[in-house]
């Protein structure tokens, strides 16, 4: 096999690879959200945002998805993934108000993993699934995110003055 066609093969092993990788952090923030609003009972749910559009808040993307068909572009008429390194928020949202609070943020490498993880003056690089279930849910168990909580669900009851 010519060295072109090792690093033919080679590119696409990489890029099946990286599309894993996405597929499997969009399936745990998938949970994050499912857990939060579950646990909530539907009060509070967790979706994503592109840091630069926080001023244009609530346009909000509504799933990681969305988020990866931004980072496409075209190359030779096919769509191809360009690399997805936008800084974007986790952030708690109040599905009766749509007060919107950021919890986190995060970044992606090329190839999916790591995912970088900033919330609470804490940060952390998620190399797999199991540290990006870990950091998450230390991130909900932080008391900042609580306090960020205990905000959303007190604008939910009309006259009340609690402050967080």
């Amino acid at each position: 096999m010519s060295t072109f066609a090792e690093a033919y093969q080679n590119g696409l092993t990489a890029a099946q690879e990286t599309q894993n990788n996405i597929e499997e952090i969009e399936a745990v923030l998938a949970e994050l959200n499912e857990s939060v609003k579950e646990t909530s009972n539907g009060r509070i749910i967790i979706q994503t945002i592109k840091k630069s559009e926080v001023g244009s808040l609530p346009r909000f993307v509504a799933n990681f998805s969305e988020q990866m068909k931004e980072t496409r572009e075209v190359v030779y008429g096919k769509e191809v993934m360009s690399e997805p390194t936008v800084p974007y928020y986790i952030v708690a949202i109040d599905t009766e108000t749509q007060a919107q609070i950021p919890v986190a943020e995060y970044t992606m490498d090329k190839n999916g993993y790591p995912i970088r993880i900033k919330w609470s003056n804490q940060n952390n690089n998620c190399w797999d699934r199991e540290a990006l279930t870990q950091t998450l849910k230390e991130v909900l168990a932080d008391p900042t995110t609580g306090r960020i909580f205990l905000r959303l669900l007190a604008e939910q009851n009309e006259g009340s003055n609690a402050e967080y």
